[in-house]
């Protein structure tokens, strides 16, 4: 959820509307919830993100698509949606994760899905102009597989996420994206004690220290496949490619069960 200044709170649905397809709806303060949009199918469906604002009160988000592989939207103050990007695979699909901006005014952000080997997803750039810049094709390796969550960006311009899958241990990753486009992970999960599958966004404190949690691993045995975890990886300030992340820190999830794997 994101609220303006008069308090009213801005979100999204994956589900219902008019069509059956998801919606973005505003909750106001009294708790009156108003529609301002009702997805109606194809690329245009099923948003499993939050949004984000500009400074004009447009709204910005993605959609996974219907029948399709997903799009990027803007929904202005008076309820008209206009596709900013339809995906067509090879620049990534289904995108599951919101979007941030930059002060040019690019969005950033991750497909599921798609891209160079049509797979294990992508990180993207989308221009003012509408140009769509692919900056990391994932391979399904050490690289990491299918981000589920969006982005963080440090005032460097780096770019932070997590990868659902892949990485050296196969279960997921954190991943940093400088702005010459050399990706180094930061964090590979093995499933066990120090969790797996991160699906959600990450957030960083002052000093840089990321925060973020698993849907797998931990060290309670109660779920299948464990319980998941919520953790804290020290990233050095001057991180080049090559160096690795300080030790991870986990504590364990115990009430949370497991989730259903995403292809």
């Amino acid at each position: 959820m994101i609220a303006d200044a008069a308090g009213n709170l801005y979100g999204t649905t994956n589900g219902g509307g008019t069509s059956g397809q998801g919606t973005v709806f505003r909750l106001d303060p009294s708790g009156t919830l108003t529609v301002l949009y009702s997805f109606t199918g194809g690329n245009d469906a099923s948003p499993w993100a939050g949004l984000i604002f500009d400074a004009a009160g447009n709204l910005y988000g993605t959609t996974e698509g219907g029948d399709g592989p997903g799009e990027v939207f803007q929904l202005t103050p008076s309820g008209t949606l206009n596709v900013l990007h339809n995906f067509t695979g090879r620049d990534g699909a289904i995108p599951h994760g919101g979007l941030i901006f930059d002060a040019a005014g690019n969005l950033y952000g991750t497909t599921h899905n798609g891209g160079a080997s049509a797979a294990y997803g992508t990180v993207f750039q989308l221009t003012p102009s509408g140009a769509l810049n692919v900056l990391h094709s994932f391979t399904g390796g050490s690289d990491g597989a299918y981000p589920e969550a969006g982005l963080i960006a440090d005032m460097a311009g780096n770019l932070y996420g997590t990868t659902y899958g892949g990485g050296t241990g196969g279960q997921g990753a954190v991943f940093q994206l400088t702005p010459s486009g050399a990706l180094n992970v930061l964090y590979s999960f093995t499933g066990g004690s120090d969790g797996g599958r991160p699906a959600a966004d990450l957030i960083a404190d002052a000093a840089g220290n990321l925060y973020g949690t698993t849907a797998t691993g931990g060290a309670t045995a109660s779920c299948p496949g464990g319980c998941g975890t919520v953790f804290e990886l020290g990233v050095p300030a001057s991180f080049t490619g090559g160096r690795a992340g300080r030790n991870i820190n986990t504590k364990t999830l115990v009430q949370r069960g497991p989730r259903m794997n995403r292809p």
